[in-house]
């Protein structure tokens, strides 16, 4: 019983099931101002290397800034794929590993308009959402609610700006 409550507690917690979007409060012409955590919140691992990049050819006379220049109504389908595992440990006591169920989206966006300065507007739905693959241990319960709380992601739209 307990194994089953930690499950599908961790299952509701880590998707954020409880969150409900009313689509009354979306608002296309609101802009999104997204803000980069503190440091510490998102600090890369430990053992993880800073990325190098080199530069092979600087190229020639005049240069330019490299920017992108989609096509205006241009659509794309991104399949996004969450696989995640976890392992809890408290006072030296650790639990076994739980397999987490793969999770699979599938996010369509349209560039709407792009302004002179370069930034691109984008629209975005998402069109499907499942759990895939091996589920391991996963008591059914909680299976049914990752796959209920997926699936309530169909439908949700948005916009974005890239600059």
């Amino acid at each position: 019983m307990k194994k089953t409550l930690f499950l599908a507690s961790l299952c509701l917690a880590t998707a954020g099931w409880a969150i409900e979007l009313s689509p009354a409060s979306l608002s296309a012409e609101t802009p999104l101002v997204v803000q980069q955590p503190d440091r510490g919140v998102s600090a890369p691992a430990a053992n993880s290397k800073t990325p190098q990049v080199e530069l092979l050819n600087p190229g020639v006379e005049p240069r330019q800034q490299l920017r992108l220049k989609p096509a205006i109504d241009v659509k794309e389908t991104t399949v996004m794929t969450v696989k995640m595992d976890m392992e809890i440990s408290a006072s030296g006591r650790s639990s076994p590993a739980a397999k987490i169920p793969v999770s699979v989206m599938t996010v369509e966006t349209k560039v709407t308009k792009i302004d002179p300065n370069g930034d691109i507007h984008y629209e975005f739905a998402y069109t499907n959402a499942d759990i895939t693959g091996d589920t391991g241990n996963t008591p059914p319960a909680a299976r049914d609610a990752m796959r209920s709380a997926l699936k309530s992601m169909v439908g949700v739209k948005g916009s974005f700006i890239m600059d």
